[in-house]
């Protein structure tokens, strides 16, 4: 398995140094632009009047379903096959897929959600992980935990969902800023429990 760790700890390490958390890699910019959002407040649109769209991956397999004030938003992270965004709200959440393939014969889903909270513990400073839920997605099981932790000096609040299908396992991450978490929270979650492979 040594080789299987250091392969997702290293990916769940691009992941988080290159989230880009307002879509954009200069982190003073970004610093700036997330406290003058702070400062200034945000007005929310009402969620009872917005439509919902899909957002599909460019092999037309996977989907995320999203309100009408989300995009896609190919920034956030190159290994992602989705990625979508309400960028004025800070909500964000993409999706990465491993191949089964790279793993051993018996690895699981345990064990991959296990290699991932790993990979998070030696990148996010002051790191706090909840205790696993069992939830479905899509029709298969998954592991569902929350993170909070400082990256760059930037308070973060993540949400995960570990799950699987017959060739591959799949990180779906949703995150914002600590502060609008509780704001955020069960849209960012709503639109994650959204993915499913393209009927």
């Amino acid at each position: 398995m040594g080789k299987i760790i250091k392969k997702t700890i290293l990916l769940v390490l691009i992941l988080i140094l290159t989230f880009a958390f307002s879509g954009c890699g200069e982190a003073n910019n970004i610093t700036k632009s997330i406290a003058d959002g702070i400062k200034k407040g945000f007005n929310i649109p009402d969620k009872n009047q917005e439509s919902i769209k899909i957002i599909k991956d460019t092999d037309n397999k996977y989907q995320l379903s999203v309100p009408s004030s989300w995009k896609e938003d190919n920034e956030l992270n190159k290994l992602a096959i989705l990625q979508v965004s309400n960028r004025v709200q800070e909500k964000y959440v993409m999706v990465i897929r491993e191949e089964k393939d790279s793993f051993s014969n018996d690895a699981n889903i345990d064990d991959y959600a296990s290699l991932v909270k790993e990979g998070l513990g030696q990148s996010v400073q002051n790191i706090q992980i909840s205790k696993d839920e069992n939830i479905t997605i899509n029709g298969k099981p998954a592991k569902y935990f929350e993170v909070q932790g400082e990256v760059e000096k930037l308070k973060i609040s993540y949400i995960f969902i570990i799950t699987e299908d017959s060739g591959n396992f799949f990180q779906i991450i949703g995150w914002t800023l600590v502060p609008r978490f509780e704001a955020n929270k069960q849209e960012i979650r709503t639109v994650m429990e959204s993915f499913q492979q393209v009927k």
